[in-house]
């Protein structure tokens, strides 16, 4: 019997292979897909810290995670790239991210005598939740707004996420499939590469 990533991973091997996508949306899946390597722009703690905490948000298994969410903030950091805006409390996203991340563990250190990577799941849902709320307790809050950083990282995570083609097909959505348009757009009507 297939688990779940087996089939997701024949998934996304029919529809690479498949005419359903044009070359340069084919060439940014497998980019996607292929991306590993080492962090350019956190130290290898504080990516760890941010792998953690990814982990946490979408809820992944740590070990066997289905997209490496940290190494794609990791990259754009590194890239000196953004979307463009900011909250104007907030420092830039390089800025911002090293503080909040070093606040969050400096939160779990300070109530549990902990590094956040070691805490156990429940207590680290806890911390985020509560940063989340900014309901925190440690002083590493003083230049970043702990409920926007939360809110920053959470739909920077949840957007890397989704836009991974292992996820995307884990919820069967093939939207991306973009050579031959859709044409079947009825109630109840399915393209058939929608039932790869």
């Amino acid at each position: 019997m297939e688990n779940d990533k087996d089939v997701i991973r024949k998934k996304v091997e029919i529809l690479l292979n498949s005419e359903y996508l044009t070359a340069p949306t084919r060439h940014v899946l497998v980019e996607r897909l292929e991306k590993t390597g080492a962090p350019k722009f956190f130290d290898p703690e504080t990516f760890q810290l941010l792998n953690t905490i990814c982990d946490r948000l979408l809820d992944q298994d740590t070990d066997d995670r289905m997209v490496n969410i940290a190494l794609f903030i990791d990259e754009r950091l590194s890239e000196k790239r953004s979307n463009g805006w900011r909250y104007d409390r907030q420092p830039p996203d390089p800025i911002a991210y090293v503080l909040g991340l070093k606040a969050i563990d400096k939160e779990a250190k300070q109530r549990f005598g902990k590094e956040f990577y070691l805490l156990n799941k429940e207590q680290q849902i806890q911390i985020l939740t509560d940063v989340q709320k900014g309901d925190i307790k440690s002083d590493g809050w003083e230049k970043v707004d702990p409920k926007l950083f939360f809110e920053d990282l959470l739909a920077e995570s949840t957007e890397i996420f989704f836009s991974h083609p292992k996820a995307q097909l884990s919820i069967d959505y093939v939207g991306m499939a973009d050579a031959e348009g859709w044409s079947r757009i009825k109630l109840n009507q399915f393209e058939k590469l929608e039932r790869l």
